[in-house]
Formats: structure tokens, sequence, C-alpha cells
């Protein structure tokens, strides 16, 4: 079941994704992460979150691309 108060952040950027966790975990939300493509499609399955904050630059998927659908498939190299 999906939960509201769950959000995953994507990013390949470790920095963000601690700071954006910080803010999110002090608001209340329940937070989970992904630095690649292929993770949070994992995450996203598993997790099921409320709200995904998508890098639309990772080195395996291309945000822009996850219009089309969701959870994200990595790109083909």
């Amino acid at each position: 079941m999906q939960s509201a108060a769950s959000i995953l952040i994507v990013d390949d950027h470790d920095g963000f994704r601690t700071f954006a966790r910080g803010m999110l975990e002090a608001a209340g939300f329940t937070v989970a992460e992904a630095a690649t493509g292929a993770e949070a499609a994992e995450a996203a399955r598993s997790v099921r979150p409320g709200l995904v904050l998508l890098d639309i630059g990772l080195p395996d998927f291309e945000g822009s691309r996850s219009r089309g659908g969701w959870p994200p498939r990595p790109a083909a190299r």
C-alpha cells in the first residue's frame, strides 16, 4: 500500500540526499534513498512512496523519461 507520508529521494549526489533526508525527517516524513535508477526502481517497488524527488540527470537513468511510467527502467548502454 502506498503511504503519503513516505518519500523516495533519488539523486546521485550524496550531499543532497543527506540534506533532503534531514529536512524531510524533521518534518515527520519517512524517507528512503536511491543513488541510481536501478536502486530507485527497487526502492519504489518495495517502499511504494507517496512522493518521489527525482534527479533528472542520473548516470543510468534519464529522469525526464519517468513521464512514461514508474518505477523507472535503467537506460540501456
